[in-house]
């Protein structure tokens, strides 16, 4: 997998200058204590998941598990204040190639009662716009 990436992005939001910094991970192997590190990094979590690709769909569920649980630990200061997150599926114009159903994504968002979207970074910014959006209203 290629190596993860520090995304800068500006955005006006509100009327307000807001600047991210967004970790990619793409789906790396990484140990408990590497994931631990770079969770703790985190104010706020978009689990994104290919809609092509079941196994990163079956992720989801153990990601949101170890965010609440890292961010509930008296270790981390201030504890108990859980970040926001949402659920995205990504790559929603590969139709054909689909192994996730919209279905499948939203039942899961349910059960874990967290905001899902599904979207196609590659033909619309303006989904990925509404997740970030979402994600900061979440955390003000």
């Amino acid at each position: 997998p290629p190596p993860e990436m520090i995304y800068r992005h500006m955005a006006v939001i509100d009327g307000e200058m807001v600047h991210f910094e967004i970790l990619d991970t793409a789906g790396q192997e990484e140990d408990s204590l590497q994931i631990e590190e770079k969770i703790k990094w985190g104010d706020g979590f978009a689990v994104v998941y290919s809609v092509t690709d079941r196994c990163s769909f079956d992720e989801v569920v153990r990601l949101c598990f170890l965010i609440n649980h890292i961010h509930a630990s008296p270790k981390r200061s201030g504890g108990s204040e859980q970040p926001p997150v949402v659920i995205v599926g990504n790559k929603k114009d590969l139709q054909f190639d689909r192994m996730v159903s919209t279905e499948d994504g939203e039942n899961l968002s349910k059960t874990l009662k967290l905001p899902f979207y599904e979207i196609s970074t590659r033909d619309s910014y303006e989904e990925t716009v509404v997740v970030f959006n979402t994600l900061y209203q979440e955390l003000m």
